[in-house]
């Protein structure tokens, strides 16, 4: 039994050779080929390019005392203006924020899920009806260079003005409660 696997085995690999060895000449042909720019331009005109999904999302870099929120709204021009604020944790504040938020039509909010800080921004904004996301922290800060709260919202902002980021579960708000309630 072991002598027909060593068999196969030598077969398989004779196989592979000769395929590489075809390969390898088909390869060097075609690299001897002087280049189709003809081709090479046509495909460059054909590329499609990156369009956002929302007009007007804000990216949030959620702290215990401190929200940083930047907006990014699209003008009708195609022009991208941002706006970025900073909030502290007070009812007030979250009001404000909410205030707002509501007065520029944000589509979309993003936050990071830092500890547990997030949770009361996250109701605040399910209250009032604005969309909001809650991202894991693990699959934004995978870029290097962002190392201000400012560029963190505005790294969130963007992501998710082109629709790359995916929120995290949260159950539903009745859910929540009950949770709350059979914990005590």
């Amino acid at each position: 039994m072991d002598l027909v696997l060593l068999g196969l085995e030598l077969t398989l690999l004779g196989v592979v050779l000769r395929l590489l060895r075809y390969d390898r000449h088909r390869v060097q042909a075609f690299l001897a080929r002087p280049p189709d720019v003809s081709r090479t331009v046509d495909y460059n005109q054909r590329r499609a390019s990156v369009e956002p999904i929302h007009k007007c999302v804000a990216g949030m870099d959620v702290h215990r005392m401190e929200h940083v929120v930047t907006i990014l709204l699209e003008e009708e021009d195609g022009t991208v203006s941002n706006e970025t604020r900073k909030f502290v944790g007070f009812k007030r504040d979250m009001r404000a924020l909410i205030d707002w938020l509501q007065s520029h039509r944000i589509q979309l909010v993003v936050m990071e899920s830092t500890g547990i800080y997030w949770k009361s921004v996250f109701s605040h904004l399910e209250a009032a009806g604005i969309p909001a996301l809650v991202v894991n922290t693990f699959h934004v800060k995978n870029v290097p260079g962002r190392k201000t709260d400012v560029s963190d919202s505005e790294w969130l902002a963007q992501l998710a003005r082109f629709g790359l980021l995916r929120g995290s579960f949260i159950s539903p708000k009745d859910l929540r409660e009950l949770r709350v309630v059979s914990k005590t």
